[in-house]
């Protein structure tokens, strides 16, 4: 028999072994055990302004876990970040378990259309509610780049029902938003910190005092993990 014939196969099945491999620990996930001693840091307590009626709060503000997220409406991982927190609200919110407070950090170099993407979901929140607001910077990220433009942000909130002349006062007005300036100073003074600050950047806090911290948009299944082991 052809010792060719019968090398290449071989070849074919350990190349895919190795392939198999690689794939298979390149999309390791973690147990709990790994996430207590390898990820779940709470060494590390930063100073953070208290949660107030200012603040964008989704669900229980007394929830078992309380995540404090530092976000920009142009950053292409804070939208991914929002995709999985909103698995982790649906899930986690209505319980009581979770609530989420998002803070503006709009990244004005690397992203222009951030800030006026902010105060644009800002003047949906105050003239249509809070309900309004979770829905239009989801409908932002959902839409971005093109959702980003004036003109579609205007757009996207008519379109939620919010009163046009209202919205374009409110943007005008909202140019230099002490919500969103007290943000950026928030994170600013956590930079000065952590020097890992970079947007999405979150802050875990429980009830029994316990504080960790995500830099970027982490996997669902380590938040899940972390949220129980907090709670």
């Amino acid at each position: 028999m052809n010792k060719r014939k019968i090398i290449l196969p071989l070849l074919i099945v350990v190349v895919a072994v190795i392939i198999g491999g690689g794939i298979i620990f390149s999309r390791k996930t973690y147990d709990v055990q790994e996430i207590t001693s390898a990820k779940l840091d709470t060494s590390k307590k930063i100073a953070i302004r208290p949660i107030s009626n200012s603040d964008h709060v989704y669900g229980n503000p007394n929830a078992d876990v309380v995540m404090v997220t530092y976000s920009d409406l142009e950053c292409p991982s804070c939208q991914k970040f929002h995709v999985t927190m909103r698995k982790i609200l649906d899930e986690y919110a209505k319980s009581g378990t979770v609530a989420w407070v998002y803070r503006h950090f709009p990244i004005e170099k690397s992203h222009p259309k951030a800030k006026g993407a902010a105060i644009a979901s800002e003047c949906v929140a105050s003239i249509a509610g809070e309900s309004k607001f979770w829905d239009y910077i989801e409908t932002v990220f959902a839409g971005a780049t093109n959702s980003l433009l004036p003109e579609n942000l205007r757009g996207i909130a008519v379109d939620m029902g919010v009163d046009a002349s209202k919205f374009d006062s409110c943007v005008i007005l909202q140019s230099n938003s002490e919500v969103i300036a007290q943000s950026i100073a928030d994170g600013q003074a956590i930079f000065d910190v952590d020097s890992n600050f970079s947007t999405p950047y979150t802050i875990m806090i429980s009830k029994n005092g316990l504080q960790t911290q995500l830099v970027g948009n982490a996997e669902l299944s380590d938040i899940v993990a972390i949220i129980n082991l907090m709670k």
